[in-house]
Formats: structure tokens, sequence, C-alpha cells
């Protein structure tokens, strides 16, 4: 009788293995894996995640009007002294540039959001081991600046936000896909190896006289996101429109469905800028930690 049961219980794995095999063998569809993989991410209470970015910069002039008044806002709180550390701001300039950034993110619903910038080629150096907060559960017309040499935290107007605290959820990752979609149809282009990982590599295509457009964001179904930074999740989505890709490429983890790269493509094909999300982690923060 036992072995009976071993032999049955060995058969039963077996067979368990084989549909968990096929289950992933069947993640065809393209749409499909974008859905299964929001439905989990969207069910999630809080997650964590490392963002790199690394590519090629033309036109630097919006940094750079996004990030002048960093100097005069911390010489008024901070002193001059410390201040001279934020005159090194990026500037615009008429060749290419490569930029990098390295932030460590974090989500808790309702919405609280937290970054801290661990390294970037877009802000001043005095920006650097800064945290950025979000509590729109105690207030969401501000967020919370404190610089790594401070025990003292700047509150700011969240419409004074200049980097990318309230865009780097899967919320914005996700609304963009949705807006894309709109316009091409995503494609499977197969199994791609990013970041160590076996990835699910869907990529929306363009030309030259098909570039991506930019499209409003429904926030009936996107209604979780404070009215009050509304404003930069719909920037970001528009700013997409005409943008000159030849390709834009979702990465997901075949074990997870998470979200783990972005890809894009210039109109010559070439690699133009890559987005990594890694050491990702869920439902193991709380309200404590923002």
């Amino acid at each position: 009788m036992l072995r009976k049961i071993t032999r049955s219980a060995m058969v039963l794995l077996v067979l368990c293995a084989i549909a968990g095999a096929a289950r992933a063998a069947d993640l065809k569809d393209p749409n499909q894996i974008i859905k299964k993989s929001w439905e989990h991410i969207s069910s999630l209470n809080s997650y964590s995640y490392d963002i790199w970015g690394e590519g090629w910069e033309k036109d630097l002039s919006d940094i750079q009007n996004r990030t002048k008044n960093v100097a005069g806002e911390v010489a008024d709180k901070y002193g001059n002294k410390l201040a001279s550390n934020a005159k090194d701001a990026p500037k615009s300039s008429a060749k290419p540039k490569k930029m990098g950034y390295h932030v460590k993110y974090r989500f808790m619903k309702p919405y609280l959001l937290q970054m801290v910038v661990t390294q970037s080629d877009y802000v001043p150096k005095i920006i650097y081991g800064s945290v950025m907060t979000y509590r729109p559960d105690k207030d969401a017309t501000i967020f919370f600046f404190k610089p790594k040499y401070s025990l003292v935290s700047i509150k700011r107007g969240i419409e004074t936000e200049s980097g990318t605290l309230l865009q780097s959820t899967m919320d914005m990752e996700f609304i963009e896909i949705e807006g894309l979609s709109k316009d091409a149809k995503p494609v499977l282009k197969g199994v791609k190896n990013f970041d160590g990982k076996d990835c699910y590599d869907i990529a929306f295509d363009y030309t030259a006289k098909k570039l991506p457009k930019g499209h409003a964001v429904d926030y009936k179904k996107w209604n979780s996101i404070p009215k009050e930074i509304r404003f930069a999740i719909t920037k970001q989505a528009m700013d997409i429109d005409g943008k000159e890709v030849t390709s834009l490429h979702y990465l997901f983890d075949k074990k997870t469905l998470w979200l783990v790269g972005t890809e894009e493509y210039d109109m010559d094909g070439k690699l133009k800028y890559t987005k990594w999300f890694r050491n990702i982690t869920e439902n193991d923060l709380k309200e404590g930690d923002f």
C-alpha cells in the first residue's frame, strides 16, 4: 500500500511539473503576458526595487530647466557652502551625451512613494544620497526632500518635483504600455536573456512614418493615483508622442512575470536606452518605512 501511495505521489508531482511547464509554454500571447503581470503587481500592498538606467540623451534643456532652482533652494535652507555642490547640474549641449542613474524606490498603497538617489548624471551631486518621500495620506500637495548631509527635510510643493519620484511606479510603466497598445500591437519577439534572467521580450515597433503617439490617461481606471500628481503622470504619458524610436521593448521575467526592464532602439535600430528593475521585493514594507 505504501509503495502504491508513494508511486501515486510521484506521478502526481510529475504531472504537476508537466502542467507547470505547459502553463509557462502557453504564454505566447503578449497581451496575456502583460495582463497577468499587471494582475500580480497590482494585487500587492507594497513593493520595492532598484532602478538602473543608461542611455544617450540629445537634448538636456528640459533637465537643465527643471534642476536650475536646486542651488538656490539648498542655499536658502542650508547655506551657500553646501549649495555650491549644486552648481554641477546638467547643462544642455549640441552633442549627444551618455547618461546614467541609480535609485532605490518604494511603493505602498494607497500611494506612498519614496526614492533614494544613489547616483545620477541628471542631477547635481548634492542630490546624491538624498531621500524624497511623498505621503498623500497626510498631504497630497507636498513631498519631502531630505539631503544626505542633513537631519532636516525640506517641504516642497509637489508641482516643483523635478525628478522621477512620481513616475517610477509600476503604474506608470503599465500606463505607457496601455497607451502604446492603442496604436500598435505588442509583439512577442521570443525569450531573451536580460540581466541574467529568461524574459519574455515584448516589443512595439515603429517606422519614421509611424512614430509612437501620446494618449490621455484614463483616470477612471487609474483612480488610485492622487489627483494632485496626475499632471506629472499625464505629462509622462504624453512625452512619448513622436518619440524617434524604431522599437520599444518590455522585458518580463518568465518565472515571476515581473517587468524587469525596458529598451529603446533609435531610428537606426541601435540600442539607445536601457532601464533595469532589480532587487525586487514584495509586501515587505510598512507605513513607518516612509
